[in-house]
């Protein structure tokens, strides 16, 4: 049993290092093998040894050529799998040597994040540290706002007087609007007493050459109302260029003179039927002299009286605060009467720019306006008085930026009544070559002492 087994292992070792053995070189190798394990003993001995292996070798050589083959066939497939695993082995190298890469860059990625943290620690630390300028910001502008709303709360207060004003003014826009609705009755019955006279002077038709002469005269009174007309227009120019706001009392005066004009061409156009008339008439001398008297006399009278009320209506006057430089005017400790030097215009000079006072000069409908402008810190305020009754006020206060206002009203005012501009005590306004602060008036239409009875 013994020598079988060390057959084998020789067996299995000739077959991977020679790949296959013949019958007499396995007969060699187990007789080699037989004296290794057996020492040399005596010839008769050694013979019945060698004997004994021979028959055994001859006896199972069969049994061994078949393990031969099963050991060769395992073997072979031995062979492939150590091949099989070889190539899987390589592979797997190739596999970790991957790996091995992956992990550096994995690891240079991690110094890389851990640089940024390292950055983004230091921006973490310098946005803390802007939180906290901001919060202190934010509890300074909380602290602002909580001014600003104080502020707010007294302009509140202001607007509340302002619309309370307003409502009054609108109260007296309405009385005027009633007045200016009996005004135009007056004008209706003053049409109504023209076209009585256009029938009067229909009916006294005049001699050709008197009645030319007289119309010589008219043409020349005619000629003095366009003049008036011409100059009435150029104090309503400079009256819209010196405040916008005054266009409407402007359109109600060009309405005015439209409607004298038309009076006066209705009168033109009578004169020449008159002419036309008279050509085809032959009235005595006499007659034609008084009627012409008659005529003129009317004629004249009327054209007087449009003069007169033309006249009347050339009130109007604008100004600003200095007349050259810049500065504050206040604060003072009392109120007191602003003059307005830098006169732009004074038509009637109704306005002493040295006192700051316009005086009425008639009875009837003014217009007036006031404008402030002052800095931050310090308010700005003005009121119009009318004879030391405050009226209407202008003002605005901030604790910084400028400060702007204005306020207009239209007063009934009395011959020798008179009208000026308050600054208030504490407060201050400021002015340039630019004329922030401005005060201006126009009379709107006078009124007659029964006109005001009715009102």
């Amino acid at each position: 049993m013994k020598g079988l087994v060390c057959l084998l292992l020789l067996l299995e070792t000739f077959v991977f290092v020679n790949g296959g053995l013949n019958e007499n070189e396995i007969s060699q190798q187990l007789s080699s093998e037989d004296r290794r394990q057996n020492p040399p003993q005596t010839d008769t001995l050694r013979a019945e040894a060698s004997t004994e292996s021979q028959q055994y070798c001859h006896l199972c050589f069969p049994d061994i050529h078949a393990a031969l083959r099963e050991l060769t066939a395992t073997v072979t497939e031995q062979k492939a799998n150590i091949r099989e695993l070889t190539a899987s082995d390589t592979e797997q190298k190739a596999n970790i040597r991957e790996l091995t890469t992956k992990v550096t860059e994995q690891k240079e990625n991690i110094r890389e994040l851990r640089e940024n943290i390292r950055e983004l620690t230091a921006t973490v630390t310098e946005q803390k540290a802007n939180i906290r300028e901001l919060t202190a910001s934010d509890t300074e502008q909380k602290a602002n706002i909580r001014e600003l709303t104080a502020s707010d709360t007294e302009q509140k207060a202001n607007i509340r007087e302002l619309t309370a004003s307003d409502t009054e003014q609108k109260a007296n826009i309405r009385e005027l609007t009633a007045t200016d609705t009996e005004q135009k009755e007056i004008n209706r019955e003053q049409k109504e007493n023209i076209r009585e006279l256009t029938a009067t002077v229909t009916e006294q038709k005049a001699n050709i050459r008197e009645l030319t002469a007289s119309d010589t005269e008219q043409k020349e009174n005619i000629r003095e109302l366009t003049a008036s007309d011409t100059e009435q227009k150029a104090n309503i120019r400079e009256l819209t260029a010196s405040d916008t706001e005054q266009k409407e009392n402007i359109r109600e005066l060009t309405a005015s003179d439209t409607e004298q004009k038309e009076i006066i061409r209705a009168l033109e156009t009578r004169l020449r039927d008159a002419e036309q008339a008279a050509e085809q008439q032959t009235i005595s001398l006499e007659e034609l002299e008084k009627k012409t008297d008659e005529t003129s006399n009317l004629t004249l009278s009327q054209v007087e009286e449009l003069r007169k009320e033309n006249r009347d209506r050339e009130i109007a006057f604008s100004a600003s605060l200095m007349e050259s430089g810049e500065g504050y005017v206040g604060p003072f400790t009392t109120e007191i009467t602003l003059t307005y030097r830098n006169v732009f215009t004074n038509i009637g000079n109704a306005y002493n720019p040295i006192t700051g006072v316009f005086t009425a000069p008639l009875r009837g409908a003014y217009m007036f306006r006031v404008t402030v402008h002052g800095n931050g810190g310090t308010g700005a305020a003005a009121s119009i008085d009318k004879n030391g009754e405050r009226v209407v006020i202008a003002h605005d206060e901030q604790t910084q930026g400028t400060l702007n206002s204005s306020n207009g009203v239209v007063l009934l005012l009395e011959v020798g009544d008179v009208v000026y501009v308050r600054l208030w005590s504490g407060r201050r306004i400021y002015d340039s070559p630019s004329n922030y602060n401005t005060f201006s008036g126009f009379l709107l239409f006078p009124l007659r002492e029964d006109e005001l009875c009715r009102m």
